[in-house]
């Protein structure tokens, strides 16, 4: 496409609007946006947006509205393949992969593996569970989901139906889907990727039920990627966002898998069948992976919120009508003010908020590790709580 020659330009031009829109403030943006992103990120997310600066072919973004989500499925884990292969190659760390997968935006199927499996086995595994299943998984050597929701129970994690029977003649367990309701549901990561899948299961031994608890089950073969014997294993398809993510579902046909793959720290089951937990420890640990997703959904939610609110806000500045010459821009007009205020209002108030969560997580998770689970029952609640206002506001 070709501009034709000789337009008269726009006048005040795009940027001069939006530089003295920022003029006006009242305060420091340079301020204000140390509060938002201090320097070690602001370091952090310009070593990132440099390195992929030199593979626009892998990460750039520009056709992704144009994709089907073949496409999108297909890009997103061309990106995280390539930043696998930066990993390994040492040119950039696993905090950093995060903020890529910030920058990038694309939510694509390695993100519940680095957000979700894997802080689940560094909280809740032994040192030999880590050995075992931590260090293949941050070497990208297996890929991991979580799989807590079933079609009848979500956030209920005390109703979750399928189980996971110790067999002690073999010293084994047994993870079963006892019915439709206990299909693992909506997993992400699940439908195409996932080799293993972190299973919150009712855990029981002989005959009595000790609550829910994760344990690693493998869901494909290594070999080719196909579902192992007893798994039931899929894609749920298209969706209205997310699409680059492979959302799924699971039934489990009397799985067996080792006593090891039973997360041990927090409840332990013997060779001889006797469970045991730590002195002074909370069952209600085990839903510790939730908390934490939660934290980064709270965090996430600003995020989004200010995405959103930077592009109204702007779009309003630089957009005119009626009032002369230059025609009055939207946003100074009181209706549009009223519309708009509030919800940059809202995105600082939530920006300041999720700062002080996950500072707020930080010192809980610190308390639990050295044996202090007090802190546990009200940093649920709250996380619940502020999940539930920032995904609803943004």
């Amino acid at each position: 496409m070709q501009i034709p020659k000789g337009l008269a330009p726009m006048v005040p031009a795009t940027e001069d609007t939006l530089a003295a829109e920022r003029a006006r403030a009242a305060f420091s943006v340079d301020d204000m946006h140390r509060f938002i992103v201090d320097a070690d990120m602001r370091t952090k997310v310009a070593k990132v947006e440099a390195l992929m600066a030199q593979e626009p072919e892998t990460f750039s973004l520009r056709k992704v509205y144009f994709m089907s989500r073949q496409e999108k499925m297909e890009h997103a884990l061309q990106i995280g393949a390539r930043l696998i292969a930066l990993l390994k190659e040492g040119r950039i760390t696993g905090d950093e992969i995060s903020i890529a997968d910030m920058v990038l935006d694309i939510n694509g199927p390695f993100g519940l593996h680095r957000t979700m499996f894997i802080p689940t086995l560094q909280s809740q595994a032994t040192a030999e569970q880590q050995e075992l299943f931590l260090k293949p998984a941050l070497n990208y050597e297996i890929l991991g989901c979580y799989a807590q929701t079933e079609l009848g129970h979500g956030s209920n994690v005390q109703g979750l139906e399928t189980t996971c029977t110790y067999v002690a003649e073999t010293d084994e367990f047994e993870v079963h889907s006892p019915s439709i309701r206990a299909c693992k549901w909506w997993i992400g990561s699940l439908g195409v990727t996932a080799t293993h899948a972190m299973v919150m299961a009712q855990l029981v031994v002989n005959g009595k039920r000790h609550g829910p608890c994760p344990v690693v089950v493998p869901i494909r073969s290594a070999a080719d990627h196909q579902p192992l014997a007893g798994v039931t294993v899929g894609d749920l398809g298209p969706k209205f966002g997310f699409n680059a993510m492979d959302n799924g579902f699971l039934l489990l046909d009397r799985v067996r898998v080792p006593r090891a793959n039973l997360l041990q720290r927090y409840v332990r089951v013997g060779r001889d069948g006797a469970v045991s937990r730590p002195a002074g420890v909370d069952p209600k640990v085990a839903y510790g992976t939730m908390v934490y997703v939660r934290t980064q959904i709270v965090r996430n939610m600003s995020q989004v919120l200010a995405k959103a609110a930077t592009v109204a806000v702007r779009y309003a500045a630089v957009r005119r009508q009626f009032g002369g010459a230059p025609e009055t821009p939207v946003l100074d007009y009181s209706m549009v003010q009223r519309r708009l205020v509030p919800l940059v209002a809202q995105t600082y108030a939530m920006c300041a908020t999720s700062q002080a969560f996950v500072a707020h997580y930080q010192r809980a998770m610190r308390a639990m590790d050295a044996g202090d689970f007090a802190p546990l029952k009200e940093l649920h609640a709250t996380a619940c709580g502020l999940k539930r206002w920032t995904s609803d506001v943004a």
